[in-house]
C-alpha cells in the first residue's frame, strides 16, 4: 500500500521503518547527529517548505523524510486502506 507523507510524496508502507514525532526529537543529540549524517549523505528528503514546519520524521530502508504532516496523521492514513483499482476503501 501506498503512504501519501506530504506534497508531492507516496512512499511504500512496507519501507517504513518508524515515524516519529519531530518536536519530540529536536532535544536529542542522539537525533540530531543521526538527521546531519543523513542530510550529508544525501538520504534526507525535506519536503517542509518555507511555510511548513518540520512535525515529522519517516524513516524508510533508504531514506529519511521530515514531512509537513504530523506522525498522527500519518498513522491515520496508514491504517486506512484504499483500492483505487477495486474500488474499495477499509477505515
Amino acid at each position: 500500500m501506498l503512504l501519501h507523507i506530504g506534497e508531492e510524496a507516496v512512499i511504500q508502507q512496507k519501507e517504513i521503518v518508524a515515524i516519529l514525532d519531530y518536536r519530540a526529537l529536536e532535544s536529542s543529540e542522539l537525533m540530531s547527529a543521526f538527521l546531519r549524517q543523513h542530510k550529508e549523505m544525501k538520504s534526507m528528503v525535506n519536503l517542509c517548505h518555507t511555510n511548513h514546519h518540520p512535525k515529522s520524521v519517516i524513516i524508510t530502508k533508504e531514506h529519511v523524510y521530515i514531512s509537513p504532516l504530523s506522525s498522527i496523521t500519518l498513522k491515520k492514513r496508514a491504517g486506512e486502506r484504499i483500492d483505487f483499482a477495486h474500488s474499495w476503501y477499509v477505515k
